[in-house]
């Protein structure tokens, strides 16, 4: 059993998609061994280097990195293809599907599955993703709508579909044992955002919090907004925070270490990004396995991951006031922001833990590869 993994990029950095690839890249470490399968990483972004910086050991796993270099990227796949014959093929990427395709016209590979993240896949695909992706075996998506939005937009059939959300890093036990606290009132109320701050990524809806600073200080003068994530945009917000008088209020933190970003997690009272632009949203996430309430936009995947009135709230995009007005629920009621957030800490236990991730992925790579056996689908030629 061989298994081929073509990724965009693992190492390093924030974000939902190198996240979703280092644990993809665990699952697959362990599938080496209890399936005794051969499994090759090549990846588009990184240096062989980067390798090193993966939390937790994936020897088990070949690693090779592009640097960057596409035309590099196929060539290495071709001639992985080549000498493997891969029963599986798993593209962490729309844009780097074609590459599968081609290596299954050519019969190099058997079959390929492809990852879909947000918002490359709301649209019509580029004409041979969308023809790549109607060949795929599976299509794997991180929120139903999604898999929904992909399959009506590009012709997809809707039993190629599966979802399989994103996770945290730590397994079950270890966000069990993570300290919990619980709100206080009278003291500094603090929101957290977690996002990049590019001029491509403005709808991620930062410049909507600050606005709504000036009313949530004014029913609460101890509130405090801190940003973590830097980018090209920062000056513009900055500029938006003293037009609305909040500088004492509101921090641009930067680029932080993971282990800041774990801080301020554990720190604040409630995670704020009501973003149009996330497919899945792995902030939250975070900051649910803390036991933190969410403020979300009700838009794309959110709303599978914020539970409205059980997890958080989500609000329109661009509503300032309907933000305003659920930071200021939640800081004047510490009984329902603790409720909250151990219901959000519990969704996470249930649904969004590594084990639950690494079971829905090795059952997946079980039946696909069973399926192939099944219809006698092997690549039609051998190495001489």
């Amino acid at each position: 059993m061989k298994i081929l993994f073509m990724t965009p990029q693992c190492y390093p950095g924030p974000g939902g998609i190198p996240a979703y690839m280092r644990r993809l890249r665990e699952v697959l470490n362990e599938y080496t061994f209890s399936r005794g399968a051969t499994v090759h990483c090549l990846s588009l972004n990184d240096t062989d280097e980067n390798v090193s910086a993966h939390a937790r050991p994936v020897n088990a796993t070949m690693f090779l990195g592009c640097g960057g270099n596409k035309a590099r990227f196929v060539t290495r796949a071709t001639r992985l293809a080549w000498c493997y014959r891969y029963d599986l093929a798993i593209v962490g990427l729309l844009g780097l599907a074609p590459a599968a395709y081609w290596l299954k016209l050519t019969r190099l590979i058997t079959s390929y599955t492809v990852v879909l993240h947000g918002l490359e896949a709301w649209v019509t695909a580029p004409t041979m993703a969308r023809i790549a992706a109607r060949n795929a075996q599976a299509i794997i998506s991180t929120t139903n709508y999604t898999a929904t939005q992909f399959s009506e937009n590009n012709g997809i059939d809707p039993g190629k579909n599966r979802v399989i959300p994103l996770c945290i890093a730590e397994p079950q036990a270890a966000i069990q044992a993570r300290p919990h606290p619980v709100p206080q009132s009278g003291r500094q109320f603090t929101l957290l955002s977690v996002a990049r701050l590019e001029s491509s990524e403005r709808r991620k809806g930062i410049d909507t919090i600050i606005e709504a600073m000036p009313r949530i200080v004014s029913a609460i003068p101890e509130a405090r907004f801190l940003v973590a994530g830097g980018g090209d945009d920062r000056l513009r917000l900055e500029a938006l925070i003293q037009k609305f008088g909040v500088a004492d209020s509101v921090r641009l933190l930067g680029v932080v270490e993971d282990s800041v970003l774990q801080k301020l997690y554990r720190q604040c009272d409630v995670m704020v990004l009501p973003s149009q632009q996330e497919g899945f949203g792995i902030a939250f996430l975070e900051a649910m396995s803390y036991g933190k309430p969410c403020i979300g936009a009700a838009y794309g995947g959110l709303p599978e991951v914020i539970i409205d009135g059980n997890t958080g709230y989500l609000v329109s995009f661009g509503d300032s006031d309907a933000v305003a007005r659920c930071v200021v629920r939640l800081a004047s009621d510490s009984n329902l922001a603790t409720r909250m957030g151990m219901a959000g800490l519990q969704q996470v236990l249930k649904r969004y833990c590594y084990e639950s991730f690494c079971t829905n992925f090795t059952e997946l790579f079980d039946e696909l590869i069973f399926e192939n056996r099944k219809k006698g689908m092997r690549p039609q030629f051998t190495p001489g």
